[in-house]
Protein backbone atom coordinates (compact mmCIF):
# COMPACT_ATOMS: atom_id res chain seq x y z
CA UNK A 1 0.00 0.00 0.00
CA UNK A 2 0.73 3.33 -0.59
CA UNK A 3 0.53 6.16 1.84
CA UNK A 4 0.36 10.17 1.30
CA UNK A 5 0.48 12.22 4.77
CA UNK A 6 -2.22 14.92 4.86
CA UNK A 7 1.19 17.36 6.21
CA UNK A 8 4.48 16.34 3.98
CA UNK A 9 6.39 19.24 6.01
CA UNK A 10 5.66 17.61 9.11
CA UNK A 11 6.23 13.94 8.21
CA UNK A 12 9.22 15.18 5.87
CA UNK A 13 10.81 16.64 9.76
CA UNK A 14 10.24 13.59 11.38
CA UNK A 15 11.95 11.66 9.19
CA UNK A 16 15.02 14.09 8.97
CA UNK A 17 14.94 13.97 12.56
CA UNK A 18 14.73 9.92 12.79
CA UNK A 19 17.69 10.18 10.66
CA UNK A 20 19.89 12.63 12.70
CA UNK A 21 18.92 10.76 15.78
CA UNK A 22 19.84 7.50 14.12
CA UNK A 23 23.50 8.73 13.61
CA UNK A 24 23.38 9.65 17.39
CA UNK A 25 24.97 6.87 19.85
CA UNK A 26 23.50 6.72 23.29
CA UNK A 27 20.45 5.62 25.37
CA UNK A 28 18.57 9.06 24.76
CA UNK A 29 19.21 9.12 20.92
CA UNK A 30 17.79 5.47 20.80
CA UNK A 31 14.38 6.70 23.09
CA UNK A 32 14.17 9.96 20.82
CA UNK A 33 14.35 7.25 17.88
CA UNK A 34 11.22 4.78 19.09
CA UNK A 35 9.25 8.56 20.00
CA UNK A 36 9.77 9.73 16.35
CA UNK A 37 8.94 6.16 14.60
CA UNK A 38 5.40 5.80 16.27
CA UNK A 39 4.99 9.66 15.60
CA UNK A 40 5.30 8.68 12.08
CA UNK A 41 3.61 5.75 12.40
CA UNK A 42 0.85 7.58 14.15
CA UNK A 43 0.59 10.11 10.62
CA UNK A 44 0.56 6.57 8.38
CA UNK A 45 -2.86 5.53 10.22
CA UNK A 46 -4.14 8.62 10.06
CA UNK A 47 -3.67 8.50 6.31
CA UNK A 48 -5.15 4.62 6.32
CA UNK A 49 -8.59 5.78 5.40
CA UNK A 50 -8.56 5.47 1.51
CA UNK A 51 -7.87 9.41 1.00
CA UNK A 52 -4.62 8.23 -1.16
CA UNK A 53 -6.20 6.39 -4.41
CA UNK A 54 -3.80 6.60 -7.25
CA UNK A 55 -4.31 8.71 -10.28
CA UNK A 56 -4.90 5.57 -12.30
CA UNK A 57 -7.79 4.43 -10.22
CA UNK A 58 -9.36 8.69 -10.01
CA UNK A 59 -9.14 8.42 -13.37
CA UNK A 60 -11.21 4.92 -14.10
CA UNK A 61 -13.69 5.79 -11.45
CA UNK A 62 -14.36 9.13 -12.85
CA UNK A 63 -14.39 7.53 -16.63
CA UNK A 64 -16.93 5.47 -15.12
CA UNK A 65 -19.20 8.04 -13.80
CA UNK A 66 -19.29 9.45 -16.94
CA UNK A 67 -20.09 6.58 -18.71
CA UNK A 68 -23.09 6.94 -16.15
CA UNK A 69 -23.85 10.11 -17.05
CA UNK A 70 -24.01 9.50 -21.20
CA UNK A 71 -25.48 5.69 -20.87
CA UNK A 72 -27.92 5.60 -17.96
CA UNK A 73 -30.60 5.11 -19.82
CA UNK A 74 -29.47 1.71 -20.50
CA UNK A 75 -31.62 -0.95 -18.30
CA UNK A 76 -29.14 -3.48 -18.20
CA UNK A 77 -26.33 -0.96 -16.76
CA UNK A 78 -25.78 -2.33 -13.44
CA UNK A 79 -22.45 -1.57 -10.67
CA UNK A 80 -21.05 -5.01 -11.24
CA UNK A 81 -20.48 -4.10 -15.34
CA UNK A 82 -19.25 -0.75 -14.51
CA UNK A 83 -16.93 -2.01 -12.28
CA UNK A 84 -15.60 -4.64 -14.88
CA UNK A 85 -15.25 -2.00 -17.25
CA UNK A 86 -12.88 0.14 -15.16
CA UNK A 87 -10.97 -3.16 -14.22
CA UNK A 88 -11.29 -3.45 -10.57
CA UNK A 89 -13.77 -5.82 -8.29
CA UNK A 90 -17.59 -4.57 -7.63
CA UNK A 91 -16.56 -3.88 -3.76
CA UNK A 92 -13.47 -1.82 -4.62
CA UNK A 93 -15.01 0.17 -7.30
CA UNK A 94 -17.79 0.88 -4.41
CA UNK A 95 -15.68 1.91 -1.80
CA UNK A 96 -13.61 4.01 -4.52
CA UNK A 97 -16.52 5.59 -6.45
CA UNK A 98 -18.09 6.61 -2.64
CA UNK A 99 -14.65 7.68 -1.44
CA UNK A 100 -14.28 10.17 -4.17
CA UNK A 101 -18.02 11.05 -5.30
CA UNK A 102 -19.40 11.10 -1.65
CA UNK A 103 -22.43 9.06 -3.05
CA UNK A 104 -22.58 5.15 -3.80
CA UNK A 105 -22.34 4.31 -7.39
CA UNK A 106 -26.09 2.83 -7.34
CA UNK A 107 -27.44 5.86 -5.63
CA UNK A 108 -25.62 8.13 -8.17
CA UNK A 109 -27.05 6.10 -11.41
CA UNK A 110 -30.29 6.06 -9.64
CA UNK A 111 -30.07 9.96 -9.05
CA UNK A 112 -29.43 10.43 -12.87
CA UNK A 113 -31.96 8.06 -14.03
CA UNK A 114 -34.84 10.26 -11.66
CA UNK A 115 -33.39 13.88 -12.53
CA UNK A 116 -33.79 12.49 -16.59
CA UNK A 117 -37.15 11.00 -15.78
CA UNK A 118 -38.36 14.51 -14.14
CA UNK A 119 -37.04 16.29 -17.00
CA UNK A 120 -39.10 14.13 -19.59
CA UNK A 121 -42.08 14.34 -17.26
CA UNK A 122 -41.93 18.75 -17.04
CA UNK A 123 -41.31 19.30 -20.94
CA UNK A 124 -42.96 15.92 -22.58
CA UNK A 125 -46.10 15.50 -21.20
CA UNK A 126 -47.38 13.32 -23.91
CA UNK A 127 -45.33 10.47 -22.54
CA UNK A 128 -46.61 7.64 -20.97
CA UNK A 129 -44.82 6.88 -17.46
CA UNK A 130 -43.68 3.29 -18.87
CA UNK A 131 -41.89 5.93 -21.89
CA UNK A 132 -40.75 7.90 -19.27
CA UNK A 133 -39.30 4.85 -17.30
CA UNK A 134 -37.94 3.03 -20.12
CA UNK A 135 -36.27 5.97 -21.53
CA UNK A 136 -34.63 6.80 -18.07
CA UNK A 137 -33.44 3.30 -17.81
CA UNK A 138 -35.80 1.64 -15.38
CA UNK A 139 -36.44 -1.83 -16.16
CA UNK A 140 -40.09 -1.50 -15.04
CA UNK A 141 -42.53 1.14 -14.46
CA UNK A 142 -43.40 -0.41 -11.08
CA UNK A 143 -39.83 -0.33 -10.20
CA UNK A 144 -39.58 3.38 -11.70
CA UNK A 145 -42.90 4.49 -9.69
CA UNK A 146 -41.04 2.80 -6.49
CA UNK A 147 -38.41 4.36 -6.62
CA UNK A 148 -39.70 7.69 -7.71
CA UNK A 149 -41.78 7.82 -4.49
CA UNK A 150 -38.78 7.06 -2.29
CA UNK A 151 -36.43 9.57 -3.83
CA UNK A 152 -38.93 12.51 -4.13
CA UNK A 153 -41.51 11.79 -1.83
CA UNK A 154 -44.45 11.62 -4.01
CA UNK A 155 -45.88 9.10 -6.86
CA UNK A 156 -44.83 9.89 -10.52
CA UNK A 157 -48.49 10.38 -11.34
CA UNK A 158 -48.66 12.93 -8.99
CA UNK A 159 -45.25 14.50 -9.56
CA UNK A 160 -46.58 15.34 -13.14
CA UNK A 161 -49.85 16.71 -12.47
CA UNK A 162 -47.91 19.61 -9.87
CA UNK A 163 -48.25 23.10 -11.71
CA UNK A 164 -44.28 23.94 -12.68
CA UNK A 165 -42.78 27.52 -11.72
Amino acid sequence: RVYSARTASKAGALFYKLLNGFNLSGREAFTECNSVLYRIYGIIQKSDDTAYISKETRTKIADAKNYIDVNFNDSSLNILSLAVKSGVSEVYFRKIFKSQYKISPLQYLISVRIKNAEELMRNYPFLTLEECASQSGFSSVQYFCRVFKREMGLPPGRYRKMPTD
